[in-house]
């Protein structure tokens, strides 16, 4: 699940960006929950790619939907 991520990250943010970019990875647990934060300095979206993206996490698209909740399983 990670892999993607950071890969997303890479390709989509640093990679364009002029100079160093940096890609950050945090996990602990809360609870019985593991809680994963991937942040990088890279170029950005605009509001109509984060509008999507919201869309696409609050379960609208099946494959993100099982993606984020696989630890029900």
């Amino acid at each position: 699940i990670l892999q993607p991520i950071v890969e997303n990250a890479y390709v989509h943010g640093i990679k364009p960006r002029k100079g160093d970019g940096n890609i950050s990875i945090e996990a602990g647990i809360e609870g019985t929950d593991l809680e994963i934060s991937v942040m990088d300095n890279g170029v950005g979206m605009d509001k109509e790619e984060l509008k999507k993206i919201d869309e696409l996490l609050k379960g609208n698209a099946p494959g993100i939907k099982n993606e984020y909740n696989w630890q029900s399983i």
